[in-house]
């Protein structure tokens, strides 16, 4: 496939893209736009020395990304017109650093939110991957937050719906937004960092060490943390309301953070188009044991598996699964 440039910006597009996702300009629309699912590869990767960092470009309805050791699939779900998540990958010898966004679907420009978010925070996770000695946990939670940090400033400067009207109180609809996780895995830990309702699992050979490691900033959390009955606050309409994500109307940034010993495991890093169906993590255990095992011999088997069985419990939302297997096997790509 061969990529080409914006007209009005020179930013790298792909056949078949509908719009720039830095400028906004609109592109020649493709000619087969009934064609059903599209099936492609469209990414940006860059090699500095043997850091190999890979995203994913949130127009594509279908993108897997296989760096060996460390996996992502996103697809488009069944019922939403386009995929309005975005990741990225980067690996260094036996380290990684993954992002995982999903843009706000009430907001504006939420394709292009995603994208800018989890480029911007993978671009300083990269310090990790690249320095001479991994850092410790609260080493790796702080460069987590200052991803975040850049990540949110990148949506901030993503255009609104109407970039030259002033806004109102309440117009958030009209501002870019969109939820994020990052993690980094190195030297036997993985450091989380998570704002709003897009998940980390840690699903370990020993059922009993399985869990989820990061906390959804939903309505249904907290009614949950305020003493509300589980199962009445999972009915309420309200319950998948997000209560924080990153965008320009943001006023305090407060992450979750996690960090955890691992082995003989996989990491999961996901959107709710996966965990809307499968919530717990003996969910997701019991789908990876049927697909190589923990940790899986092939993570991208093992991604794979995951986002068809959300697909096939309907595939309400955009789908996106990062897999990192630990311990890591080599050949490390790039190394």
């Amino acid at each position: 496939m061969t990529a080409t440039e914006c007209p009005s910006c020179r930013w790298l597009i792909e056949p078949g893209d509908r719009y720039c996702e830095k400028c906004g300009h609109e592109l020649e629309r493709s000619a087969s736009p009934d064609s059903g699912v599209e099936r492609r590869l469209v990414t940006g990767e860059v090699q500095t020395g043997t850091t190999r960092v890979v995203w994913a470009r949130p127009t594509a309805d279908h993108v897997e990304l296989d760096l060996h050791w460390a996996a992502a699939v996103s697809d488009r779900g069944r019922r939403h017109t386009r995929n309005e998540d975005a990741f990225a990958l980067a690996t260094a010898g036996d380290r990684v650093a993954v992002v995982v966004c999903d843009g706000v679907s009430m907001s504006a420009n939420p394709a292009r939110a995603s994208a800018a978010a989890s480029q911007a925070a993978l671009r300083v996770l990269q310090r990790a991957l690249s320095a001479p000695a991994w850092p410790g946990p609260a080493q790796a939670e702080a460069l987590l937050v200052d991803a975040l940090v850049e990540a949110y400033r990148a949506v901030a400067a993503v255009p609104g719906t109407n970039p030259a009207a002033p806004l109102q109180p309440g117009d958030y609809d009209q501002l870019p937004a969109t939820t994020i996780v990052a993690a980094l895995v190195g030297d036997g830990r993985a450091s989380v960092a998570s704002v709003g309702d897009s998940r980390a699992y840690w699903i370990s050979a020993q059922p009993e060490q399985s869990r989820r490691l990061t906390v959804d900033d939903s309505w249904v959390e907290e009614a949950v943390a305020e003493g509300m009955d589980p199962d009445e606050a999972q009915r309420d309409p309200q319950a998948h309301v997000i209560t924080r994500w990153l965008g320009a109307d943001v006023t305090e940034l407060s992450p979750h953070l996690a960090t955890m010993v691992v082995d003989d495991g996989v990491l999961v890093v996901c959107t709710d188009g996966l965990w809307n169906d499968f919530a717990e993590a003996g969910d997701l255990r019991d789908l990876l044991l049927t697909t190589g095992g923990i940790p899986p011999q092939d993570p991208l088997v093992a991604a794979r598996s995951l986002v068809t069985a959300a697909l096939q419990a309907g595939g309400h939302d955009n789908i996106t699964v990062a897999v990192i297997a630990s311990p890591p096997s080599p050949p490390y790509p790039g190394a």
